[in-house]
Formats: structure tokens, sequence, C-alpha cells
């Protein structure tokens, strides 16, 4: 598997992460998901626009509402520096995102994807992004 098969680009404005305040708190919010006691969860927000194009959008849409493994990038750090990208990797609760799109079962095609949302991870970031 690729990258491009499980990766999300996260554009560069609103993505912010986050620990949860208690560790021993379930953070999570999900039916059925609940931490065990010690577990760490990060909160990861965001809020932009995407241009896809031809199969683009498969991975959103089988992504949705399921545990997905993903790696987020921060365009913002790479934008310039192509060696200073940071990811984020760990599996993602993706019940909260929000996908104002014709359709969700759009396997192909072109146009805007806006997107907003908050996933939570359970597993601790390689890298964690404070800006």
């Amino acid at each position: 598997m690729t990258d491009d098969d499980y990766t999300k680009i996260v554009n560069e404005n609103a993505l912010n992460v986050t620990r949860s305040a208690d560790p021993q708190e379930n953070s999570t919010k999900e039916e059925g998901r609940v931490n065990n006691p010690g577990d760490e969860s990060w909160e990861i927000g965001f809020d932009f626009n995407e241009i896809y194009e031809d199969a683009g959008f498969t991975i959103l849409d089988t992504a949705f509402n399921v545990p997905w493994a993903w790696q987020i990038r921060d365009v913002s750090r790479s934008a310039t520096k192509t060696d200073d990208t940071v990811w984020l990797e760990g599996e993602f609760l993706l019940s909260q995102l929000e996908f104002a799109a014709e359709s969700t079962d759009v396997r192909s095609g072109s146009g805007t994807l806006n997107k907003s949302g908050t996933v939570t991870m359970n597993i601790v970031p390689r890298e964690l992004v404070t800006e």
C-alpha cells in the first residue's frame, strides 16, 4: 500500500492538534468506543476546501465514518520547504467529518469538496503540530 492509498492532505490554515485535557477521561465522544483508563487522545480539527479530480474522492468516501489508518500532512509547513513536512499518524474516528458535496456516493469526477470537522486519534502522533 502506498501513501496515496491512505493519505489525506490537510490544507494549510486550520489544522490544529490538542491532547485530551484528562488522560483518564473518555475523550473520543463516540458510541461504543471507550478509551482504556490512562489512554491519551489527540483531537485534530480542520476546516478546508479541496479540489478533487478523477478518483481522488474515493478514499474520503470509503473512509467515512469508519476507523481508518490515516497520515495527515500539514501542507503549510511543507509549502516552502519540501523536507519540512509534518506527518501525524494513527487511527482516526471519522464520524464527525462533514462533507458538503453533491453525494457521498461519488466515486469519480471533479469539483470542490468542502469539509470541516474534528477527528480523534488514540495513538500519539509521530510529531505533534502545535501551531
